[in-house]
């Protein structure tokens, strides 16, 4: 019995002990030793610090596994692990099943990078199972249930023979509650479907993409739910219209780069309306390109199937003839003074299902209430520009902001920004040049009275990746530039600020 401490064996027998109770504590193996199969089947911490563990049964470790040094020997059982898995030694997988079923966050780590015959994932917490070591599946993965995260380091790798299931028996390349979000490799020649996706913020996204059969390759796929560069810019918009501004795939090999199927779990999310205008489409790194294919829908999923791919470039759902939103994506949302009180303004990409706008105002940026109703669009693919006089404005700093509703009720609210009028006041404006940009970003500003005022900028995430405070003499002189050569290619938002005006673009960076 252990219920906090620690046991140390150093060599135990089959059946030596009648009565084992797992507590709290740490059972550690320091020689030869094997489990057998009536007894010491559940361990709290389990630590093998030295000689073979042999496995005679299936374990159940409830909390972590340490392999300090030595070596586990898990035989052909299914073992679950609740904890974390540190691997410095030894793992002899053979023909069995790794399960990580915890109801908190796990991870796989340690300073060697283990090998597993089938892994599973089961873990019901909303952080899932971490790799923090590269790791290799020579059978199964088997995607039950929770996220396994990757990143560019500790990346999942399969090898040839490997396949993805959600319950050890069928093909199903994991599901909507469980899927890898971050980069994985598969070492082949037959077809092969990732059980990709992302998670950020609150979205989680399964969206699985296929590759054909080809020469011996290992091809490495990634999902991003976020808007890629320039989708609106076409090599040859005789064959494709644009690109989706909702998600991408990357996928990268080192030989062949066979046809690809990218796959829509909801058509309403991915903003496909016409299946049947839908193509694959790739970006070359200056605009982009048809890589052919029907779209075939499946109730509200669907997919399609394109040419061979460019390796490390990004790959997405096209629309031929605009048919397809894919989806709303907002611009620009301005408040400025008018002459009959304050002018708002804004400019949409593209909508999906949206019934009307929502301008809502406040004086606390906590109290708010409605100031006009604008009916929306609809479904439209090209830019849609809107503007209102509010009659009814407030004295002194007031906060405006946009509501979209879609036809099912369902709403976003995007971020506030505001405005302080007087009577005879000039309009206070910000804008942005070039956009697109390459390196620098000019600010040119018009009527802002102010000591200081801040530049943010913001990924489609959310994640604030640039900040700028801005002197009274940058403010006064109207303009000046950032430079911005370190960001990536990509969409972002930017966001300027004073104690009386504020305002947010979508800015481009080539």
């Amino acid at each position: 019995m252990t219920n906090g401490g620690t046991l140390i064996c150093q060599g135990v027998a089959a059946n030596t002990y009648s009565v084992f109770i797992p507590g709290k504590g740490t059972v550690v193996l320091t020689a030869n030793n094997t489990l057998p199969s009536i007894i010491f089947t559940t361990f709290n911490n389990l630590t093998i610090n030295g000689g073979t563990t042999t496995a005679s049964i299936a374990l159940n470790i409830t909390g972590d596994i340490t392999i300090t040094s030595g070596t586990f020997a898990a035989g052909s059982f299914s073992h679950i692990v609740n904890g974390n898995w540190i691997f410095n030694g030894g793992f002899l997988t053979s023909t069995g099943t790794i399960t990580f079923n915890g109801s908190s966050a796990q991870t796989i780590g340690g300073n060697n990078n283990p090998s597993f015959n089938k892994l599973e994932i089961n873990n019901s917490s909303k952080s899932g199972v971490t790799l923090i070591k590269p790791v290799t599946i020579t059978n199964q993965l088997i995607l039950a249930n929770g996220i396994l995260n990757t990143d560019a380091t500790n990346i999942l790798s399969l090898v040839t023979s490997a396949s993805v299931s959600t319950d050890g028996t069928n093909t199903t390349p994991g599901s909507a509650s469980s899927f890898v979000n971050g980069p994985m490799s598969r070492t082949g020649t037959t077809a092969f479907t990732f059980p990709v996706g992302n998670v950020s913020g609150k979205n989680s996204v399964w969206a699985p993409v296929g590759i054909a059969a080809a020469a011996l390759s290992t091809i490495t796929a990634q999902y991003f739910y976020q808007t890629p560069a320039n989708s609106y810019n076409s090599c040859d918009p005789s064959v494709l219209y644009h690109a989706s501004e909702a998600e991408y795939w990357i996928l990268s090999s080192t030989n062949a780069t066979p046809a690809v199927t990218l796959n829509w779990e909801n058509s309403s999310r991915s903003g496909i309306i016409v299946p049947s205008d839908i193509v694959a489409a790739q970006y070359n790194g200056s605009c982009w390109t048809s890589l052919g294919g029907v779209g075939i829908p499946n109730g509200i999923t669907g997919y399609v199937t394109g040419s061979g791919f460019t390796s490390n470039k990004p790959i997405t759902f096209g629309t031929k003839n605009g048919n397809n939103p894919l989806p709303i994506e907002l611009l620009r949302f301005d408040a400025t003074c008018g002459s009959n009180g304050v002018d708002l303004s804004w400019t949409t990409a593209t909508e999906l299902n949206n019934d009307h706008f929502t301008i809502e105002r406040s004086s606390d940026v906590t109290n708010w209430q409605v100031a006009k109703t604008v009916k929306g669009a609809g479904n439209s693919n090209m830019i849609m520009n809107y503007s209102i006089t509010d009659e009814n404005s407030l004295q002194g700093v007031t906060y405006y902001r946009l509501k979209q509703t879609d036809f099912d009720g369902k709403s976003e609210t995007f971020s506030p920004v505001s405005v302080s009028c007087s009577i005879g006041a000039n309009q206070a404006s910000v804008s942005y040049y070039p956009n697109p940009f390459a390196t620098d970003l000019t600010v040119d500003v018009k009527n802002i009275s102010s000591d200081n005022g801040i530049v943010n900028i913001f990924d489609l995430s959310g994640n604030k990746i640039y900040s700028k405070t801005i002197n009274r003499d940058e403010l006064e002189s109207q303009t000046f530039s950032m430079n911005l050569s370190n960001l990536a290619t990509g969409i972002y938002t930017i966001v300027f600020q004073t104690d009386t005006f504020s305002a947010f673009r979508k800015i481009v960076k080539n």
